[in-house]
């Protein structure tokens, strides 16, 4: 975060509540030694649920390529001609907490360190250890982000973990059925992710162009012509849909 930070950027720092709450700590004065304001804390990573997937790739329990894995990559020069001469990539957040090595071995060992047992009180303990802004994602129930709000918590981020349950916010008329309910924001985690893997820091400008495009055409359909007639038309303006 030290090294995004130094951008000058406005930033937003995501944060788990680890069984090792030193660790948290030393998290949050990091994030508040570099000026960021916000931090968001997950909620709904209490465990690992099945990916099949994931079984099938061979990514699951493991901390090094398989030699399936390795064949694969092998058939994409382009790419690892990318990252010829690099270092080894790490999770550069948790470098300094885990001995391990590699994003792999890194992921494995941040996953075995999240607080299964979070509960209102944790998030509580949150809130007396941080001043800025303190926003809680993973909300799925009324009920949870009330407790999330008496908690302490300055605004929730209705989340499935990026579609643990649907697809989650992918296309421009999502966006726009999320503000027309009243969400103050919407946030994409995995479409930017695809496309900087796939073309770099082009792909995500292109990603996002698409998508503010297919916002634009959805209002246009819609009889909109900009975010506050969204947010002022309501439920009323989604039958046109």
């Amino acid at each position: 975060m030290e090294k995004i930070a130094s951008t000058g950027a406005g930033l937003l720092a995501q944060i788990y509540v680890l069984r090792d709450r030193a660790i948290t700590r030393d998290m949050l004065a990091r994030a508040a030694g570099c000026g960021i304001k916000s931090i968001i804390v997950t909620v709904d990573t209490a465990i690992t649920p099945i990916r099949e997937r994931d079984i099938r790739n061979g990514f699951r329990h493991l901390s090094r390529p398989t030699l399936s894995q390795m064949l694969g990559l092998a058939g994409r020069p382009a790419w690892l001609a990318g990252l010829a001469g690099g270092s080894i990539p790490t999770v550069g957040n948790i470098d300094r907490y885990t001995t391990s090595r590699g994003v792999m071995a890194q992921a494995r060992d941040v996953a075995a360190q999240i607080d299964p047992t979070l509960n209102r009180d944790d998030l509580a303990w949150l809130r007396e250890n941080w001043t800025g802004q303190l926003i809680v994602k993973g909300i799925m129930h009324p009920d949870d982000a009330v407790q999330a709000v008496d908690a302490g918590a300055d605004g929730i981020i209705v989340s499935n973990h990026g579609g643990r349950l649907d697809s989650g916010i992918r296309r421009g008329g999502e966006v726009v059925t999320a503000l027309a309910l009243g969400a103050t924001a919407v946030a994409i985690g995995r479409p930017w992710a695809w496309a900087l893997a796939a073309g770099g820091a082009p792909g995500v400008g292109a990603a996002l162009d698409t998508l503010a495009q297919e916002i634009r055409d959805v209002m246009a359909l819609a009889g909109l012509c900009d975010i506050e007639a969204i947010r002022t038309a309501g439920r009323d303006m989604l039958w046109k849909f």
